[in-house]
C-alpha cells in the first residue's frame, strides 16, 4: 500500500514537472511567434543605397534593390521594380506609349496606375493627388514613384526618416500586401 502511494505522489510529480514544462514552452516559444505573426512588417532603406532590409514577423531579410533611392524636389523615389518582389507581391506592367505604371497585386485585388510626369494616379479606379510625379532616370532606364505615395497605399502605419543618415522605414499591418 505505501509503495502504491509511493508510486502515485511520484507520477504526480513527474506529471506536474511535464506540465510545468510543456507551460515553459508555451511561453517561451510558442506565444511570441504567434504575437509577432500579428504584428508588423517593415522595410529600410537609405538613399543612394542599393540594399535593405525588410522585417516580416521578427524575421529580417536583406535584399538588393533594382536601383537605389533617390532624393528629388525633397522628395525620396523609389524604383517601381522594387516592389516586383515576394516581400510587397506587386506586379508591375509598363505602358511605353502611354508611359504608364501599373502595379497591381491579384491576391489584395488592388491597382494603382501611375502616369510619369502626372501627379494624378489611381488606385482601384478612384483618381487621388501627389505631392510630386514619379519620373525616369535616363541614366539607368528606371522609372521611380514617390515613397510617400508608395507607403501610403501600402497602409503604413509609420513613416521614419533620419535626415542625418537619409534612411527611411515604412511600417504597414502585417497582413496588407
Amino acid at each position: 500500500m505505501k509503495e502504491d502511494k509511493g508510486i502515485q505522489r511520484w507520477l504526480s510529480v513527474v506529471l506536474l514537472i511535464i506540465i510545468i514544462a510543456f507551460i515553459f514552452f508555451l511561453v517561451l516559444f510558442v506565444l511570441p511567434r504567434t504575437v509577432k505573426s500579428q504584428n508588423v512588417r517593415s522595410f529600410t532603406f537609405q538613399v543612394g543605397n542599393k540594399f535593405a532590409t525588410i522585417d516580416e514577423n521578427g524575421i529580417t531579410t536583406k535584399i538588393e534593390l533594382v536601383a537605389a533611392p533617390v532624393l528629388k524636389d525633397n522628395q525620396i523615389f523609389i524604383a517601381v521594380r522594387d516592389l516586383e518582389n515576394e516581400h510587397f507581391g506587386a506586379k508591375i506592367n509598363w505602358n511605353s506609349k502611354t508611359k504608364s505604371i501599373t502595379i497591381y497585386n491579384s491576391f489584395n485585388k488592388w491597382k494603382i496606375v501611375f502616369v510619369v510626369g502626372k501627379k494624378e494616379y489611381y488606385f482601384n479606379g478612384k483618381k487621388w493627388k501627389m505631392d510630386t510625379a514619379p519620373f525616369i532616370d535616363p541614366h539607368i532606364n528606371r522609372a521611380f514613384i514617390p515613397v510617400r505615395c508608395f507607403a501610403e497605399i501600402l497602409g503604413a502605419t509609420q513613416i521614419s526618416y533620419c535626415v542625418e543618415t537619409t534612411t527611411i522605414t515604412i511600417t504597414w499591418p502585417s497582413g496588407i500586401e
